[in-house]
């Protein structure tokens, strides 16, 4: 994982720092760790217990400022429930599952002692946990469907994309194996 001057995270940090594997999508062959990188972290990892010391472990192993999108994990997943239980319009749905984010973006911010980065401190590098409402209220993703398609995933991609950053996926679980930043990006 290496690219340049940079190495973010081998392997071995990985392990060391608690983690089975993670997934890093880089924008091009060209593009490299410059700036910082987007790292976007499963809502379901916040399920563990140990979450804050693998976060924390994965921050100190990174050589260049760390911008995490942190998904709604289990907030989301119960308006997913209730969105199947008496069915709601799309757009709120996914005005909701936003906001769901915002609560897992906050505890997080506040539990490692990070910034909440708008979309402007986020264009200039800075480590902290991205606000997904600031990205979304800019205009820039206006492409994007306001439904259940738009993940988190897509949404970290969308920013990784719009700010030149490779896109580290740190989840439960592996994205689909001929997924690339773009497709993320495009989530449909």
């Amino acid at each position: 994982m290496a690219s340049g001057d940079h190495v973010c995270v081998g392997l071995q940090s990985l392990r060391e720092a608690g983690w089975q594997g993670a997934w890093l999508l880089p924008l091009s062959a060209e593009a490299g760790l410059r700036s910082g990188l987007v790292v976007k972290c499963g809502g379901s990892l916040l399920g563990r217990p140990d979450w804050p010391r693998l976060l924390g472990g994965l921050l100190a192993a990174c050589e260049v400022p760390v911008q995490l999108m942190i998904g709604g994990g289990a907030v989301v997943e119960g308006l997913r429930q209730l969105d199947a239980t008496c069915p709601q319009p799309a757009a709120r749905m996914h005005r909701l599952a936003i906001a769901a984010m915002m609560v897992t973006a906050r505890m997080v911010a506040e539990e490692l002692r990070l910034p909440m980065l708008s979309e402007q401190a986020s264009a200039i590098g800075e480590q902290g946990v991205l606000t997904p409402t600031d990205w979304l209220a800019s205009g820039r993703f206006d492409h994007l469907p306001a439904s259940w398609s738009v993940t988190s995933d897509s949404l970290a991609a969308a920013v990784a994309a719009a700010t030149l950053q490779p896109l580290l996926l740190v989840k439960s679980v592996p994205p689909p194996s001929d997924a690339g930043l773009t497709q993320l990006a495009q989530a449909s």
